[in-house]
């Protein structure tokens, strides 16, 4: 009894000094207060809101990856287009846009080591558009592929009966450009529409100057000349140079006064002129010629070179050696100077040493001239006082 009356004694002191028994702190769930018609106030128990629910992501589809891509493409992140680009098609090699769209990613970081076989499946399978043609040929032949490319199309072609206009085109400009004058021929011959044709009309020209079948050049520079703009000057130059190695002086004549009517500064025009004259023997009216090119343009070599022959034919020999030097500024071996300052300094100034090291550099460079080797060896002879 008396441990009873011990440990009541023992509460009732706890509870006069405000400690609850085991010292337990009880927590009041939040609640807000709601009163009733009658005017009675209820505790109510606030409800905590239910835990977000966070969305299971469903994977994108290749066909979706595309359009993403097609996005970045869009805003130039060219790289990340080809990343998601390549999901798309380890997903599905064949979807839609996937391939082409690769092609024009590559194009735009200059990618050619993976991007022209992109474009050759391209247009293997017949995909792609014009652009697609047009960029794959400029592209192989800027990176130094020109005959990769040559390859690869003429194998594209060969078991079609009918070549596309465009596609015949192109590939004459490769061959063009690669140094196959009769493939490019061939291949421009093969065209039927005369509008398309035309547009190749002026390398045609150049070609059958070069391999002096004149009646074909005539034909093609006088097609090309119906091109109209910048085409249709370049193509009169052409023409006129046609003119000339028939010995028509008349005719080229008219066609450079023409050019110079429209563009009184024109290079080509000016220079072609002076050598007219030149043939003529009027040399004082061509060393002006050449001298208003020169003025024009100072960093071709060919009017200095001109320049150069008119000042020695009217015994300007000083001014002759300051005209073939300043075509050597302007390429420093090109071979007509090297070819006529050496004359110069042999023939007519009496200056051997360095008449045979023009002689030699140009030797080295043009391998056989006969001609060219017999002044090498008298000028030898002379200088060794023998």
């Amino acid at each position: 009894m008396k441990r009873i009356f011990a440990l009541l004694a023992l509460l009732l002191m706890l509870y006069a000094i405000g400690c609850t028994p085991a010292a337990v702190e009880v927590k009041e769930e939040a609640a807000s207060t709601q009163t009733t018609e009658d005017g009675i106030t209820l505790k109510v128990k606030d409800e905590a809101p239910p835990a977000a629910v966070t969305p299971v992501e469903v994977p994108k589809t290749a066909e979706e990856l595309i359009i993403e891509a097609l996005g970045l493409y869009d805003s130039g992140d060219y790289k990340k287009a080809i990343e998601i680009i390549g999901v798309a098609r380890g997903m599905n090699p064949e979807v839609e846009g996937g391939l082409f769209l690769e092609a024009r990613s590559r194009y735009a970081i200059g990618d050619a080591k993976g991007g022209l076989p992109v474009m050759e499946q391209l247009l293997e399978r017949g995909e792609g558009d014009e652009d697609t043609f047009d960029t794959y040929i400029l592209w192989s032949y800027r990176e130094g592929r020109g005959d990769e490319a040559v390859k690869f199309l003429r194998e594209l072609t060969a078991d079609l009966d009918n070549v596309p206009e465009e596609v015949l085109g192109g590939i004459g400009w490769l061959n063009y450009q690669v140094g196959n004058a009769k493939e490019a021929l061939e291949s421009w011959g093969r065209m039927t529409d005369e509008e398309t044709s035309r547009r190749y009309a002026l390398y045609m020209a150049r070609l059958y100057l070069e391999e002096a079948d004149f009646p074909a050049a005539e034909r093609e520079a006088t097609r090309a000349m119906r091109v109209g703009g910048e085409t249709t000057l370049i193509a009169k130059l052409l023409l006129a140079e046609v003119k000339m190695a028939q010995g028509r002086a008349g005719a080229a004549k008219t066609l450079y006064e023409e050019v110079l009517e429209r563009e009184r500064s024109n290079y080509e025009a000016l220079n072609g002129l002076g050598l007219l004259n030149m043939r003529q023997e009027k040399f004082s009216e061509a060393l002006i010629l050449f001298k208003r090119a020169t003025l024009e343009n100072g960093y071709r070599p060919e009017a200095f070179n001109n320049l150069g022959l008119a000042s020695r034919e009217l015994g300007k020999l000083l001014d002759a050696e300051a005209a073939y030097k300043n075509a050597l500024k302007a390429s420093k071996d090109y071979l007509p100077a090297l070819k006529n300052l050496g004359i110069l300094y042999e023939k007519y100034m009496g200056r051997y040493g360095e008449a045979i090291e023009l002689y030699e550099r140009y030797l080295a460079r043009v391998g056989d001239d006969e001609e060219v080797a017999r002044w090498l060896k008298a000028a030898k002879r002379i200088e060794g006082g023998g």
